[in-house]
């Protein structure tokens, strides 16, 4: 069954299969990011200086592999085109007003909602410029709850672009329930930790002290070089531009 700890177990020695009887998998895959979070901010503490310098830049968080060129790509962890290696739930290393334009795709939603979240908004919203936009995606809680409410799998299909057996393309789980795929979407094991509409993202941009928070269609942007949405995500995706 989805998440497929019982296979993972069977694949591990027996010296963790006797740290998993201690502590469940959840537990040591939280505990192995946040150690590797806190070795980063360490890190930080030698490297904010060579940010500080920097002014009217584009920059894209939580970027992954898909950092852009010309753009400051800042992630947790090393890929490719990451230039800023920054846990963003704590800080962000830029001067106040010194950033033109924010992007920001699939990230939020794994920051927590009343801590992290209004300490990141408040970051975008420092180092933004004025008039410069923030935009955000996340997965949409609002049109998957439509969907599962409205019973069997065709519209939850689309959104998440299932295959015709219910296998998820993303991570590959084969979901036996609708509530399976829901659960994924809501929580992805441990990584996610709030579901977002329309309403609830406005409120918190707002607190952060963002105007004109709204709803966006893909490649609808009021800053083209924001228009960065992602194919394969668009269809699950709440897309929301706010201004500083």
């Amino acid at each position: 069954m989805y998440p497929n700890y019982l296979n993972r177990l069977e694949r591990l020695g027996w010296f963790k299969r006797a740290l998993w009887a201690a502590l469940p998998f959840q537990t040591w895959d939280e505990l192995r990011f946040e150690f590797h979070a806190l070795r980063m901010r360490l890190k930080q503490i030698f490297q904010a200086n060579r940010y500080r310098k920097i002014k009217g830049f584009y920059l894209n968080i939580g970027c992954g592999s898909e950092g852009l060129q010309g753009w400051i790509n800042l992630d947790l962890f090393p890929a490719p085109k990451v230039n800023c290696l920054w846990d963003a739930r704590r800080s962000l290393p830029f001067l106040d007003e010194s950033c033109e334009g924010i992007f920001c795709e699939h990230f939020l939603e794994h920051m927590e909602y009343t801590l992290e979240v209004p300490t990141f908004l408040s970051e975008c919203y420092r180092v933004l410029k004025s008039g410069g936009k923030i935009r955000l995606l996340v997965p949409d809680g609002e049109t998957y709850l439509q969907a599962y409410s409205r019973g069997g799998w065709g519209d939850l299909e689309k959104i998440r672009q299932l295959t015709e057996d219910a296998q998820d393309p993303w991570f590959g789980h084969k979901y036996k329930t609708r509530m399976e795929l829901i659960n994924m979407v809501f929580r992805q094991g441990i990584q996610h930790a709030f579901t977002y509409d329309f309403e609830t993202l406005r409120i918190a941009l707002m607190k952060a002290g963002f105007k004109d928070a709204r709803k966006c269609d893909p490649a609808d942007s009021t800053d083209l070089k924001l228009n960065l949405d992602h194919p394969k995500r668009i269809s699950e995706s709440l897309i929301v531009e706010a201004e500083r």
